[in-house]
């Protein structure tokens, strides 16, 4: 079994917000029984928010806004993850995870991901921000920054970050859990920080946005796809994928592009490598891949984890090449086309 070292399985979950009452079956899992109302953001979520925000920008999108009671709720399960580490061995027990089966963990709130978003807000009736109607999650075992280029350097990791529809956000890891209770342990000495980022998103139009930013140059080379949990490749470990793309490890960096639409592409044309040199072939992963036809060196797989519109361009190599430029060329429906390029370092 592949243990997952990098990335936890992505959460999304829709809800409306008027039924976003918080409770526990009669037991007080309220944050108030551990901190009080948020007063503002600790540097370290601004720092997040911000690495965030900064490739949300080279994609085009708008800047997220840090949100209290969301800190609340990732800081809450970061802390959770850490105290079972650190009660099972410590570095020696991986556990990362989206959900919360013990409650007798001094930071337990709900083993439902939904239930913790709404205990996060049940504090304040007016801290629902208008038109929020889905939430996700995303876990690291590294936090800060690095925990958002593991994030981005992803592929279903990346969706909450790179959609049009999140603006909100919180950050929490293992140094903010232990402000919260003095049980967590320090960072250091081999402890993994569980930085745990969540997400609000209304409902928003999406216009077309891409990355790597045209004109760029990126931060990486490759991507493990069995650090990712589903594995957007499928390895041997036991996996269910979410798509029926072949198996691969390390393959180039992640290329995404939005399209505004609601259905599935018709006609979907897609061309990536190296300036001057032939096409090098990709795997392509959509929502519905019914209607596209494998053509040149692009291989198309419809992905369940994906929304319409959405595409991710996976360069079928172990690494891009350091110090080269490549180009990206996508004809969506056989009308416009989009054609970027970017740089390695």
């Amino acid at each position: 079994m592949v243990v997952r070292l990098g990335l936890a399985v992505l959460c999304c979950v829709g809800f409306s917000a008027c039924s976003s009452s918080g409770g526990g079956g009669g037991e007080d899992r309220s944050l108030s029984r551990i901190v009080t109302t948020p007063q503002g953001e600790a540097p370290s979520v601004n720092t997040v928010v911000d690495a965030t925000t900064s490739y949300r920008t080279e994609a085009g999108l708008a800047a997220l806004t840090a949100y209290a009671y969301l800190d609340q709720a990732a800081t809450m399960h970061a802390g959770y993850q850490c105290l079972e580490e650190d009660a099972s061995g410590g570095a020696n027990s991986l556990s990362i995870t989206h959900g919360e089966s013990n409650s007798n963990n001094p930071m337990f709130i709900s083993d439902s991901f939904f239930e913790r978003i709404n205990v996060a807000f049940s504090g304040d009736p007016a801290s629902w921000p208008p038109g929020v109607n889905v939430a996700s999650e995303v876990i690291a075992t590294s936090a800060g920054a690095d925990a958002v280029g593991l994030w981005w350097n992803s592929v279903y990791h990346r969706l909450p970050l790179m959609r049009h529809e999140t603006v909100r956000a919180g950050y929490g890891d293992r140094a903010s859990a232990r402000g919260m209770n003095p049980n967590v342990q320090a960072t250091g000495g081999g402890n993994r920080d569980y930085g745990t980022m969540e997400f609000g998103g209304v409902s928003a139009a999406r216009t077309v946005s891409f990355w790597p930013e045209d004109g760029s140059t990126i931060g990486f080379l490759s991507f493990n796809t069995d650090s990712e949990g589903p594995d957007p490749l499928d390895d041997v470990d036991g996996d269910s994928s979410p798509n029926a793309a072949p198996n691969r490890g390390a393959i180039g960096v992640p290329i995404h592009l939005i399209f505004p639409t609601a259905a599935k592409f018709t006609n979907l044309a897609v061309q990536f490598g190296a300036q001057g040199q032939a096409n090098s072939p990709v795997i392509v992963l959509v929502k519905d891949a019914d209607l596209l036809t494998n053509a040149g060196d692009a291989s198309f797989y419809s992905d369940s984890m994906l929304s319409h519109g959405e595409v991710f361009i996976l360069p079928d190599m172990p690494s891009l090449a350091s110090g080269t430029t490549y180009a990206v060329s996508v004809t969506v429906n056989a009308g416009p086309t989009y054609a970027w390029s970017f740089s390695t370092p």
